[in-house]
């Protein structure tokens, strides 16, 4: 982010390089506050690649099919195969480009 003209404030800083008149860690006023309602963080469930063939078969083809994978690609959690039909069962065929390119 580059400094805006008149100054600013904020989390980073002001870009003026002293860091001891930066507001990091203090709190903003409730009359300052742009969110006011917050959404609660809720922890969610672990997922693998045997729940994705289990529970949804065409989905778990389909992901092989799009990463260009096999059963047996898949059968150790670190390899780029198993992250790509990971990616493709849990959030959709989009992502296995993102995973080639890798």
């Amino acid at each position: 982010m580059t400094p805006r003209v008149g100054g600013q404030e904020g989390d980073c800083g002001n870009f003026n390089s002293d860091p001891s008149d930066d507001r990091t860690g203090l709190a903003v006023s409730g009359n300052e506050c742009l969110f006011h309602h917050l959404t609660p963080v809720r922890p969610s469930p672990d997922h693998d690649i045997e729940e994705c063939k289990t529970q949804d078969p065409t989905k778990y083809h389909l992901a092989l099919k799009t990463c260009h994978a096999t059963d047996e690609d898949v059968e150790h959690e670190g390899s780029a195969k198993y992250g790509c039909v990971f990616d493709v069962c849990f959030a959709g065929p989009q992502y296995a480009a993102q995973d080639a390119a890798m």
